[in-house]
């Protein structure tokens, strides 16, 4: 005797007896799930320790690269990030040309970026390491700047370092 499950009617409030019918399930009703894509064309593809130099359009610039078996440090580095002075911004108002204001870093999907604090000692540079990251896979880095009403430029390298047993 087969065990008979309870499942709820779409249209009514009422129970359905929903019972097993020899090998396979035979099932009026299934739970779904819904999944929203986004499609970004522009994901520049970075080679490891190959410098990108960039001239970033839109505030949000995407990368990726693809993480090798035996690599134990993933660093992530942005030097150089400048942005044109703002003409119709006030001369009172001191402009540094610091231009970078957030990054994001994930495995497998596009990350959301953080915002982050450069000062103006950093001269536009900053270092995300990631330690024992994710490996045959490809991982994905976010870069925000600002302001978002000139273009900026930046150079970005990827380095890895392998397995210290290895060596």
């Amino acid at each position: 005797m087969a065990n008979p499950y309870r499942a709820m009617s779409p249209n009514k409030s009422l129970f359905v007896v929903v019972g097993n019918q020899g090998i396979s399930h035979k099932c009026r009703y299934s739970l779904g799930s819904m999944a929203a894509w986004t499609h970004l064309p522009d994901v520049h593809l970075l080679t490891p320790s190959s410098p990108l130099e960039v001239s970033a359009l839109s505030p949000l610039t995407y990368f990726k690269i693809y993480v090798p078996e035996d690599v134990w440090v993933l660093e992530v580095s942005i030097l150089g990030c400048v942005a044109p002075p703002d003409p119709m911004a006030n001369a009172s108002i001191m402009d540094d040309g610091a231009c970078l204001s957030g990054f994001g870093m994930r495995a497998v999907a596009l990350p959301f970026p953080q915002p982050i604090n450069i000062s103006s000692a950093s001269h536009g540079e900053f270092v995300q390491v990631e330690l024992q990251p994710q490996t045959n896979v490809y991982h994905y880095i976010g870069v925000v700047t600002a302001p978002p009403s000139r273009p900026a430029t930046y150079t970005i390298t990827v380095n890895f370092q392998g397995n210290p047993s290895n060596n």
